[in-house]
């Protein structure tokens, strides 16, 4: 009955950094604001059916069903190989899509797929690799002492190509204004 549901393995606890700001030096620690905000982006979207036979799930239906469905996500559209074909399109009639270890694009992003050539569950095709992005939020693996709280431009265009609209969040100041001119108006009806 739930749209997300994030398990966090208890006995991991104290690798974990949670303060808000970051550290001045090094905590040989893994930044849990950073892994949280990575598996909300799962939620938002950054999530893939594919298989590790290059295919995607499929729905069949009952025995006397001639028909199935081929299951795929926003972010699955997007994916092109290196000729520029979609594989959500050539997996179609059962096709193989892609091969373990081929590029495989996102969009105009620039972003390629993490799909190395051993197929690691959970971690394939559902993220960017890190060739791409080295500052991606949604790379398959962080290592200690590594902060990446918020999306990198890659990753906002992305958003944008899924259907999220983007908008700039308002910053302290511009709020700090618009709080005082709020003020201000209010005592002038006074």
């Amino acid at each position: 009955g739930y749209d997300i549901y994030i398990q966090c393995n208890t006995s991991h606890l104290n690798s974990l950094y949670y303060e808000a700001a970051l550290p001045a030096e090094h905590t040989g620690k893994y930044d849990f604001q950073s892994i949280l905000t990575h598996e909300v982006g799962h939620a938002a979207g950054f999530l893939s059916l594919a298989t590790q036979t290059g295919t995607f799930q499929v729905q069949s239906g009952n025995a006397s069903a001639a028909y199935s469905t081929m299951l795929y996500t926003r972010y699955d559209s997007l994916l092109t190989n290196q000729e520029g074909q979609s594989i959500v399109n050539k997996a179609g009639n059962g096709n193989t899509a892609f091969t373990l270890g081929e590029t495989l694009s996102l969009g105009d992003t620039g972003l390629t797929a993490y799909n190395p050539a051993t197929w690691q569950q959970g971690s394939s095709m559902a993220h960017i690799d890190s060739a791409s992005d080295p500052d991606a939020l949604m790379q398959y693996s962080i290592s200690p002492d590594t902060y990446h709280r918020t999306l990198t431009d890659g990753e906002m265009e992305l958003m944008r190509s899924m259907g999220w609209k983007m908008v700039p969040e308002p910053g302290t100041s511009t709020l700090s204004l618009l709080g005082l001119a709020v003020l201000a108006l209010r005592r002038r009806r006074c």
